[in-house]
């Protein structure tokens, strides 16, 4: 009965939808067939001309198959453990055994062209079954005749003074053939050849030990691939004959040509010049790496079609651009840097025109950079990394170029960009605009009136906020917020800066918010962002910053993509952003400093808080299943999970935020840090105390209080941090600063301390660093130590997860920078 050949469908003679099989075969059977890897796509098709993979078939209904593709059906359960499957890897028995069974019928065709359904000739597919015969044993062609050089040699296993003498590899053959002869097998690259011989389908003739391939594709296809290396590597002999048959023979290249035009310009690239585009793209789309032309005969290695092809997709910014013979391309200036590298790869002594030269060698070679010219008192402060970054910022102006100076924490990045700003300033007229968080003004306003002295200041901001641009005429530097540019920008829009530089840009790394939106509205010559951190979340942030720097530069990813896909997007990303970005980090150029050492300290709760914790835990559980179960949209799930999960931190960090009737000895951070300051002051150490819970601050403020403790307090109501700061760094009687991260974890000066204890872990490794380096910064004499406080056990744990993620995306970035 027709229902035993095929058990995972129901079948029906009567009632069953007629279905049948359909094979489609790769371009590339040639090649993959003498390795008997042949990659076979398989589709069902219904009555109504509809295709779709076996995997799809609805088991719910009944079918009708003819006797062959019942057979068919059964031979694929037989293969694939009962079941049917629409991609199969195959031999040349398994698919002869599939056409077989198909004989005669009109459903196969090639994977590319699914369509054109090939059609058999008697009990053959022509196209086809040639490829699935095996090699049979045929005469010897032609004998080579060649003078062997003097034979290589390498030690024998049984005596190091002792040599044995090693035969060279020889090839003969013509298009139509090859013949090789391996080296006696004490040769070093014996091994390596036999099994490459073998893999491509060479059959050993034993009479005269000889490995021959007899097909014009296979030969021409193995010659292409393994050429070079034949003559390079293995160092062959190539028989007389050989030579004669192979005279006209070429290896592929790629060919450019530039032209300028007007600001941009014009790269052609060329696969096989000379060459008929339209004969290259029917061959390689046939899987044959080698094309004919007249006499010539070109040979296209594996390797650099492959490498042409990506870099057509990396200048096209898309994994799935196909590959073309020919294609031509515009660029524009902030765009040479990226395109010279990937092209350098590709083709060797790439010539570019002197003005792109001028444009981009400096951004892959620092000591190219011409020095800016600088006011007496920057040329005597500066040092010799802060002189190189400011000639990066100058260069980039100068070329109509956009960056980000994110070098580590602590390394005067400011002070960098007043000495870009003061040389900018000698050559062009115009006022520079400062954006940068309110809390950090005075201390830029500090920084110009210190090492700037020449150059007119002013802050646009709360009491000294003005309405209008002619207040700012007299100005060398405007310093503003974000938040103050967000409510100014319709007036502040439409002046023309010389140059607007963003400190702090971690705060526009969402390209959504009004900080974003009012840094891109602006107009200027030259735009730079000062960060630490380009990357705090995802790559996406630094799609937010280079529409600031240079609109349109970076590759966007697409929505609904695959993973492999979205990892090529942001790999390119990393890749097109890394000449715009300049890191250094201290161990590179300060390497005076000292060590800074890094440690986590796991507190157990104690038993009070460990039942707080899983009290809140299980309600937080509870309260998202019943949100769940009311059928609550996405948004309120997760600020519910968020909300929830800020409860669990709280508890860690101090289990009386939460229930303000337990004591100080009920928090297992607390009773930890007690010892850390013990043991700290009884050291004659400094201690500055980050969280971010201001509530966490008052606790410890309380404690400190009671213990007659002196100590430092910022948070974000803090008026004057600086002050502060400096009554901190200025009284050594003072042993312990409170921060607020958020308030205090940027634009601070603190090296009068050399202990850092992070009290509970924030998601982002990079916030916390910042923190740290208001210690660890160019001054510091002192080894910094930096301690995590950390519950055990708790979500604590995750965060620190989360954190090793962060820490290796931003780590990606800055290697590629580097």
């Amino acid at each position: 009965a027709p229902e035993a050949l095929l058990k995972s469908l129901v079948l029906s003679e009567d009632k069953g939808i007629p279905l049948r099989f359909k094979i489609l075969l790769p371009p590339n059977l040639e090649r993959t067939a003498p390795m008997d890897k042949i990659m076979v796509k398989i589709e069902v098709e219904e009555a109504d001309g509809s295709n779709y993979p076996p995997e799809n078939i609805d088991r719910g209904r009944a079918y009708r198959l003819s006797l062959p593709h019942l057979t068919v059906g059964a031979i694929l359960e037989s293969w694939c453990e009962g079941k049917l499957h629409g991609l199969l890897q195959l031999t040349r028995d398994q698919l002869s055994k599939l056409l077989k069974a198909l004989k005669g019928e009109p459903v196969v065709a090639w994977v590319n062209k699914s369509d054109a359904i090939l059609e058999w000739q008697g009990d053959i597919l022509a196209d086809i079954h040639v490829h699935l015969e095996k090699e049979a044993e045929i005469e010897e062609v032609p004998e080579p005749a060649t003078k062997v050089s003097e034979p290589r040699t390498r030690p024998s296993r049984t005596s190091i003074d002792s040599r044995e003498v090693s035969s060279p590899t020889i090839v003969d053959g013509s298009p139509n053939f090859l013949a090789i002869q391996l080296p006696n097998r004490s040769a070093i690259d014996y091994e390596p050849l036999l099994a490459l011989v073998k893999e491509y389908g060479f059959k050993l003739e034993p009479s005269n030990r000889k490995w021959w391939l007899r097909d014009r594709h296979k030969t021409l296809n193995f010659l292409s691939e393994h050429y070079e290396a034949l003559q390079e590597t293995h160092q062959a002999q190539f028989t007389t004959n050989f030579e004669k048959q192979f005279k006209h023979l070429e290896l592929v290249s790629v060919a450019t040509e530039v032209k300028e035009i007007g600001d941009e310009f014009e790269v052609s690239l060329d696969l096989g010049a000379g060459i008929d585009n339209n004969t290259i793209q029917t061959e390689l789309t046939r899987g044959r790496m080698y094309w004919e032309s007249g006499d010539k005969l070109y040979l296209a290695p594996k390797k650099t079609v492959e490498a042409f092809s990506t870099l057509q997709q990396k200048l096209d910014n898309n994994p799935n651009r196909p590959l073309t013979a020919r294609s031509k391309l515009r660029l524009k200036a902030w765009e040479l840097s990226d395109a010279e590298g990937l092209i350098d790869e590709v083709v060797h002594n790439f010539e570019t025109p002197t003005t792109w030269k001028e444009r981009s060698q400096a951004l892959s070679n620092l000591s190219a950079l011409k020095e800016a010219p600088l006011g007496s008192t920057l040329n005597q402060t500066l040092r010799l990394y802060q002189r190189i970054g400011t000639a990066w910022l100058y260069h980039l102006f100068n070329h109509q170029l956009a960056g980000i100076l994110a070098d580590e924490m602590g390394l005067g990045k400011t002070l960098q960009a007043l000495g870009m700003i003061t040389a900018l300033l000698k050559d062009h007229p115009g006022q520079v605009l400062v954006v940068c968080p309110a809390g950090l003004l005075t201390n830029w306003q500090r920084e110009a009136q210190r090492f700037t002295p020449e150059l007119k200041t002013l802050i646009h901001h709360g009491s000294k906020r003005v309405s209008s641009i002619d207040a700012w005429l007299e100005a060398d530097i405007v310093f503003t917020s974000y938040t103050t540019l967000t409510r100014d920008i319709d007036w502040i829009s439409k002046h023309a800066f010389l140059a607007v530089i963003g400190d702090e840009a971690q705060h526009i790394k969402n390209r959504k918010t009004q900080n974003a939106r009012s840094l891109r509205a602006l107009k200027a010559r030259g735009r730079f962002l000062l960060t630490g951190t380009p990357i705090e979340n995802s790559i996406q942030d630094l799609q937010s910053l280079f529409e600031f720097l240079l609109p349109g530069y970076l590759t966007k990813i697409p929505t609904g993509i695959s993973p492999d896909e979205r990892a090529w997007y942001q790999q390119r990303m990393r890749t097109q952003a890394a000449p715009y970005i300049l890191r250094r980090s201290k161990r590179q150029v300060a390497p005076e400093l000292p060590e800074k050492i890094e440690q986590i300290l796991y507190c157990d709760p104690s038993e009070e808080q460990r039942s707080l914790y899983e009290s809140v835990r299980k309600k937080s559980e509870e309260e998202i299943f019943q949100l769940e179960m009311s059928g609550a949209k996405e948004g309120r799930l997760k600020m519910a999970a968020f909300t929830q999960l800020l409860r669990l931190r709280q508890v860690c960090a101090d289990p009386r935020l939460l229930k303000d009737e337990l004591k100080a000895n009920h928090s297992a951070k607390w009773l930890a840090f007690r010892e850390v300051l013990d043991e700290a002051t009884d050291g004659g150490h400094r201690i500055l105390v980050f969280s971010q819970f201001v509530s966490v601050l008052t606790l410890l403020k309380h404690e400190l209080t009671q213990q007659e403790i002196p100590y430092c307090y910022i948070d974000g109501s803090t008026k004057d941090r600086l002050g502060e700061a400096d009554r901190f760094n200025n009284n050594e009687d003072i042993p312990v600063f409170l921060i607020s991260l958020k308030a205090g974890g940027t634009g601070l000066n603190l090296t009068g301390a050399d202990t850092v204890v992070h009290f509970d872990p924030w998601w982002n490794p990079a916030v916390e660093a910042q923190a740290t380096d208001r210690a660890h910064r160019i001054g510091q004499t002192k080894v910094v130590t930096s301690i995590k406080l950390i519950i055990s056990g708790s979500v604590e744990e995750k965060v620190l997860e989360l954190q090793r993620s962060k820490a290796d995306l931003l780590k990606g970035l800055f290697e590629e920078s580097e």
